[in-house]
């Protein structure tokens, strides 16, 4: 369909931002408009003008974008695959306030949450404070927490309701009642959520699913449905790890089946019927009917673990306690079709405190495992080793940002442990319970934590600091934060939710400024051996498990697309270093370009760890003499690189049409020795 969107800026606060745009085809009916659905903190004086783009996986280009002080005009964008349409308020050239839509419409008014840049409002509520709650987020927006326990440490029954263009959460009409703690909740098709396992009364796991359906005029809770399978196949199960993976399928890993009467896991006490679970469950909706199928094994069984699937269908299961009450923190892999996980990461570079929890758990691009650990610290693990992030173990030093200790109110498990809640933002950077970490950004440390909880520039607004969140990622880049205690005193904090708008630096949203190397620019897998000095990236390699994939490397953060040109000035200073183009999918899925001496090849690495080895060219690159300029082109058709304007390799790695990767892209270096980056360009084609 061809695009267009009209757009226009009403001065005066509240109509400022009433009409922003509007989506159709050029020449048909009344297209819908872009309606302002605005945050905390935005005055009648704060923005001059808006800047209104339409957003996707191309170039831009004229018809895409708009600046509006006043008036009225029309955006076109033709056949561009367009998904998304963002707001930036300026004040001048300062963005102060930005916005995104959630799902294009053809007709009606399409909200559009507008609100501070990295800024946290409250959300109004007749719900009252819960932790422990489990949530999920469907394809039309709306949000269903359920469960958990109040203030009064009772269980907390009513169906909690939000919706991303609506603002308030409200009790679920006319819904029964569900009490439970330690369960998971999922999306099930549009409107459709399921909740599994758990635990509300009695020492036994929940052994049933219940139903909840938006669209149903009665109750939208069904009956709950008992669940009667092999133990293989058993979802009954409390505080198990749960996610849905990339294919739509609910993965539940671990927990335990006996609880103890503060409805606590049991620790194990019979080795022939064991409590904690090394087991998962596969569940699948097939039509109207669960598909329930065993899962892969655990290396440790545990329970109050997180999993995380990545875009490529890799999963990776981290923290929780093990049946001796212990903290575990061994990270597990799982790649997609395996019978079990595996061990993940190698043995921490120092010593580390085997009663310290794992109290939040996320993962970056490329299998970057993130930890926040109980005292504060935070850890990194990649596919070799397992390190503390050293530029941030002396943040809580002065008037830096801090977390508090949470180490001393960890108990065995339930709903007293409290925990961090982590999140990748679309952009990489890591939300921790309402503060924003750059952990992975070259050249940042802990002065380069943005605490949202403290009031600032851009952020005049400031609520009570909470912890044990349960963070809710929306269509929109948005993040609500749902429940949470004072980490000073325990007690649940008010409002019930929180909604952060990050800055727009997503994968269509921002090309990271890798051309002078900004801080923050470039996400590195290992800190120590990827550094920043001036506006070059300088990478020291070290020998790798397998070369053809460097542990050594560095990704512009955020960025993805199918089809990309890539430039950079790349200088071998000292050793045997091989150059290496890498693009990432996920976990584990990738392709690395080796520019050797005598041959350039590319690898292919899918999902299961198989790898492809391409010939690109029978005669390679030698960076011993002088630096040299690489232009890499990446398309669905394959990969082509230049150096100093010639082609000098074509790599025939053909990526299915129908189903084409969104790339991230960056160096590496295999081999021993130093080599440095400048001069990088990059953009969508």
């Amino acid at each position: 369909m061809l695009g267009c969107a009209r757009a226009r800026k009403v001065l005066g606060h509240g109509l400022a931002l009433a009409l922003l745009g509007a989506l159709s085809a050029c020449g048909g009916p009344e297209p819908p408009r872009l309606v302002a659905q605005v945050g905390c903190g935005i005055d009648d004086d704060l923005i001059s003008s808006l800047r209104v783009q339409a957003r996707g996986d191309f170039p831009t280009s004229g018809g895409t974008q708009v600046l509006l002080s006043d008036g009225e005009e029309t955006m076109a964008w033709g056949d561009l695959p367009v998904v998304g349409v963002t707001v930036e308020g300026l004040l001048g050239q300062t963005v102060e306030a930005v916005g995104r839509t959630a799902r294009l419409a053809e007709e009606g008014d399409v909200p559009v949450y507008f609100a501070r840049v990295d800024g946290m409002c409250p959300v109004e509520d007749d719900v009252g404070p819960r932790i422990g709650m489990a949530a999920a987020v469907g394809r039309e927006g709306d949000v269903v927490a359920v469960g958990g326990r109040d203030a009064q440490g009772q269980l907390a029954g009513a169906v909690v309701h939000l919706h991303d263009q609506d603002g308030d959460t409200t009790r679920l009409r006319g819904a029964s009642s569900i009490t439970r703690v330690g369960h998971s909740v999922h999306a099930l098709g549009d409107r459709r959520f399921l909740v599994v396992g758990g635990t509300s009364e009695g020492t036994a796991a929940r052994d049933d699913v219940v139903l909840i359906d938006l669209d149903d005029e009665g109750d939208p809770v069904g009956a709950p449905l008992p669940v009667v399978l092999p133990p293989e196949d058993d979802p009954a199960r409390a505080y198990h790890a749960a996610a849905v993976g990339p294919d739509g399928r609910i993965l539940l890993v671990g927990g335990c089946k006996r609880l103890n009467d503060a409805q606590e896991c049991a620790l194990d006490d019979d080795d022939d019927d064991p409590s904690v679970l090394g087991t998962a469950v596969w569940i699948e909706a097939v039509g109207s009917s669960l598909v329930f199928r065993p899962g892969p094994e655990v290396v440790i069984p545990r329970f109050g673990a997180t999993v995380v699937f990545e875009r490529d269908g890799v999963a990776f299961l981290a923290g929780g306690t093990d049946a001796a009450g212990q903290p575990v923190h061994v990270v597990e892999r799982y790649r997609p079709d395996s019978l079990r996980f595996r061990r993940y990461g190698g043995e921490p570079r120092g010593p580390l405190d085997e009663g310290l929890a794992v109290v939040g758990v996320t993962v970056l691009e490329g299998g970057l495992v993130v930890l926040a650990m109980a005292d504060g610290r935070i850890h990194w693990i990649t596919e070799h080793t397992r390190d503390e992030y050293r530029p941030w173990a002396g943040w809580c030093e002065g008037e830096a940002p801090c977390f508090a200790d949470l180490s001393g109110g960890l108990g065995a498990g339930g709903s007293e442990v409290m925990r961090r809640g982590l999140v990748t933002l679309p952009g990489e950077r890591v939300l921790a319970d309402g503060v924003l970490l750059p952990v992975a950004g070259v050249g940042q440390d802990g002065t380069d934590v943005l605490d949202l909880f403290v009031p600032g520039p851009g952020r005049p607004m400031s609520t009570d600091r909470r912890v044990d969140t349960t963070p809710v990622a929306l269509a929109d880049g948005s993040v609500l934060l749902l429940g949470g205690r004072d980490p000073a005193t325990g007690a649940l904090v008010e409002p019930l939710a929180l909604r952060i708008r990050p800055a727009l630096d997503g994968p269509d949203e921002r090309i990271p400024e890798v051309d002078r190397a900004a801080l923050g620019s470039w996400v590195v897998h290992d800190p120590e051996r990827v550094v920043l000095e001036g506006e070059t990236l300088r990478l020291l390699a070290t020998e790798s498990t397998d070369p053809r994939f460097p542990r050594v490397r560095a990704h512009a953060r955020g960025f993805r697309s199918t089809s990309l040109r890539f430039e950079a000035t790349v200088q071998v200073n000292s050793g045997e270093v091989v150059p290496h183009i890498v693009l990432g999918h996920g976990g584990v899925e990738a392709v690395s370009v080796s520019l050797e001496p005598d041959r350039i090849q590319a690898h292919l690495r899918d999902p299961q760890e198989r790898v492809q080895d391409f010939s690109c060219a029978p005669f390679g690159i030698r960076f011993d003499d002088e630096a040299k300029v690489l232009r890499v082109e990446v398309r669905p058709s394959g990969v082509l690189l230049r150096e100093g304007g010639q082609v000098v390799a074509q790599c025939p790695v053909t990526f299915d049409d129908d189903d084409p990767r969104p790339w991230s892209v960056g160096m590496g270096a295999s081999g021993t020795g130093d080599m440095r980056v400048y001069g990088v360009r990059l953009t969508r084609l």
